[in-house]
This record gives C-alpha cells, sequence and structure tokens, in this order.
C-alpha cells in the first residue's frame, strides 16, 4: 500500500467514511472510524451553522485523532419566498393524503465563508469538498491553519483545475459507481479509473482516493493494485448497526440484487446521485428547478415516506457495490473486515 495519503492526513488506514448529509451519520459515528484509525467523515450539508458547530464539537469530544469536515461548496445567494412545488410532488403528496403545503422555501443556509471560518476556529484538521471549488480567500485561510484540503473530482478536467486553483493537498477521485450524489464541479462530467490514473502520473505527490463500488477488502486491494493511494467507502458504512439510516433503507440494501438495482437521477434533489431504485428515483418532472431547489421541495414527501416506512419515497442512496452488502454487521466488525 502506498503510505503518503496515510502519512499526510496522519491515519492509520488509507479509508475514507464517506460523508453522507442528511443526518445518515452521527458525530458519535464519525468519531468511532477516526477512532478506529481510518478517516471519519463530518457532513455540514444540509445543516445551519450552529448545527455544524455543535457537530464539530461533538466529535472532538469523542476522538483526538484526525477527521475530515465536509463542505457543499456553494457561493450563491437563494431567494427564501416560498416557491410552488412541481406538481407531480404535489399529486404523490395527495395521494398519500399528506395535507401539506403545495409550496416550499429554501431555508437560510450557512456560507461557505462561515463554514470555513468555524473549521479554522475550532481547529479542524482536513476539510474535503464537493459541488464547487473554493475561493482563492478561503483556501488561504485553510491553508494558513495548517488545514489538510481534499477535492472530490469527477473527471480528468477537474484534476488540473482543482490542484492550480484550489491548492489541493489530495484528491477524491468518484466515479459513476458511487452512491449518492456525483461530487464534482464541472456539471456532467466523466473520466474512467484508468484516465484519472494516468493523469495523476503528472502529478505524482498528490495522493489520489478511489470511491464509488468499494464495499470490502477486496475492493480496496484492487483500488490499491491499480494505483490509487486509498478509498473512500460510504454504503457500506451506511449498512451498519449505528448508522442512522432506518432498518427498512438498511433492509433495502440488503435485499439489492445487484448494479442494476440502483440508479442515477435527478428527481429527488435536482443534482445526479445514485440510489436504488423506487418510484420517486424514476419520477418524470416535466420541470426540474435543480438543486437545491428540489431537494427543499421534496423535503416533506421523503420525512413522511419515511415517518410510515414507505420506501417507495424515500432517498435510498447507494453505489454499485450495494449487491455485495449481505448482512447488517456492527460498525467494528465491518472496519475489521475491511483489513
Amino acid at each position: 500500500m502506498s503510505k503518503s495519503f496515510t502519512k499526510l492526513a496522519r491515519i492509520k488506514y488509507p479509508i475514507i467514511q464517506a460523508p453522507m448529509a442528511g443526518g445518515l451519520i452521527s458525530p458519535s459515528f464519525v468519531a468511532e472510524v477516526s477512532n478506529f484509525g481510518m478517516l471519519g467523515s463530518l457532513a455540514s450539508g444540509y445543516m445551519s451553522l450552529a448545527e455544524v458547530e455543535q457537530a464539530i464539537i461533538e466529535v472532538k469530544a469523542r476522538t483526538k485523532a484526525p477527521f475530515a469536515l465536509n463542505i457543499f461548496v456553494d457561493y450563491a445567494d437563494y431567494d427564501t419566498a416560498p416557491m410552488p412545488k412541481p406538481s407531480e410532488i404535489s399529486l404523490i403528496e395527495r395521494r398519500l393524503g399528506l395535507t401539506l403545503d403545495e409550496w416550499y422555501i429554501i431555508p437560510p443556509l450557512p456560507r461557505t465563508t462561515d463554514i470555513v471560518q468555524l473549521a479554522v476556529d475550532h481547529q479542524v484538521p482536513i476539510i474535503s469538498t464537493v459541488f464547487g471549488l473554493l475561493n482563492d480567500q478561503d483556501t488561504d485561510a485553510l491553508k494558513s491553519a495548517g488545514i489538510l484540503l481534499m477535492t472530490t473530482v469527477n473527471s480528468i478536467e477537474e484534476v488540473e483545475i482543482a490542484i492550480q486553483n484550489q491548492k489541493s493537498d489530495v484528491l477524491i477521485f468518484q466515479s459513476r459507481n458511487a452512491g449518492g450524489h456525483q461530487g464534482g464541479f464541472l456539471e456532467n462530467r466523466h473520466t474512467t479509473s484508468r484516465s484519472i490514473q494516468e493523469q495523476m502520473g503528472i502529478y505524482p505527490n498528490t495522493p489520489c482516493i478511489a470511491a464509488g463500488g468499494v464495499v470490502d477488502s477486496a475492493d480496496i486491494g484492487k483500488s490499491i493494485e491499480r494505483g490509487f493511494d486509498g478509498v473512500q467507502i460510504g454504503t457500506g458504512f451506511l449498512a451498519t448497526e449505528e448508522s442512522s439510516a432506518s432498518q427498512g433503507y438498511k433492509q433495502a440494501l440488503v435485499e439489492a440484487e445487484s448494479a442494476r438495482s440502483t440508479v442515477v437521477t435527478t428527481s429527488i434533489t435536482g443534482k445526479s446521485a445514485r440510489g436504488i431504485k423506487n418510484p420517486l428515483a424514476c419520477l418524470v418532472l416535466d420541470q426540474n428547478p435543480g438543486f437545491p431547489y428540489l431537494h427543499y421541495a421534496t423535503a416533506s414527501l421523503r420525512k413522511h415516506a419515511k415517518a410510515i416506512d414507505d420506501l417507495n419515497f424515500q432517498s435510498l442512496w447507494a453505489g454499485t457495490g450495494v449487491s455485495k452488502i449481505t448482512a447488517i454487521p456492527s460498525l467494528s466488525d465491518y472496519m475489521r473486515s475491511l483489513l
């Protein structure tokens, strides 16, 4: 195994627990992963600034080991006035008997710069980014604080941009096989693992992490053999006893038969994301408002579906390696199995 990433991140094993927003992974979960010697990741997406700060404090109270804070990079200002839900979503809600408003709002979201400053103030050791690139001011603030910066990319075109413009210390290459959102910053750009490996030969001092379809120790071995410096795993960690996913969600992961059980959809949040096929993921919208608008437009429906354990209208994020999940182990047992 290449040790460049483990030395840089100051961890024992070159394995990152993927950040998963929406309350799927708790601060105590992140801390347990880091205490084991892997890199736990805390997701800040969809949280208020106060919630992000409290989560950082909770992780640091449970571990002295390095962990990462993930940031949805977005410098846009969103209109917080009520907006009409897509008619297809309102129709489903009425069919389910929901007496909910046909309008939705985007709540006030913390500024990316404020999250960066929070990370500096609390001495967060590692930042990972998705969906965009930090501006020069925020990048310099993290570098000045000695914070390691990891950038998610989906394509060759993003590699040089990330290294040159964001001074990335580590690249996380997320393939099409990854569950959840595609985290790159150039829309609809994807590259094969082989092409990324060839491109990374130009940057021998920048570790590259493989993400997508990695579930077990065999997958890790193949990634290392292909030249990657480590792996990032999401679905496998989600399917453990300690994750906050519902039991129905976890059972759906166990029952998924193959990669064909998953689909890439924009019908849940407005941004391309891979999850288990269900009516919501396969919904065709006449007008898709995009991300993050659709995330909030479908939020009430998904919350109701989760409350009644209806898997048809939840976001069941999962990668193509989901068919390898056959049971729901404890987190410690799962981490030991990866070694």
